[in-house]
């Protein structure tokens, strides 16, 4: 969460790094048994991705 967290402070929410970052996260959080969380993480990436990436 704090790598996500520092990315976005300082790369912002776009910046493909940052995307990463939240990708990363919803796996650990799945992998953790915490689906629902991890759910929402990749919907909010995945729509970011789509704005950024095209």
């Amino acid at each position: 969460v704090q790598v996500m967290e520092t990315r976005k402070r300082v790369l912002g929410d776009e910046h493909p790094d940052t995307l990463t970052s939240m990708n990363n996260l919803a796996f650990i959080l799945k992998s953790q048994g915490f689906i629902n969380k991890a759910i929402l993480l990749i919907e909010d990436c995945c729509g970011l991705r789509a704005v950024v990436l095209g």
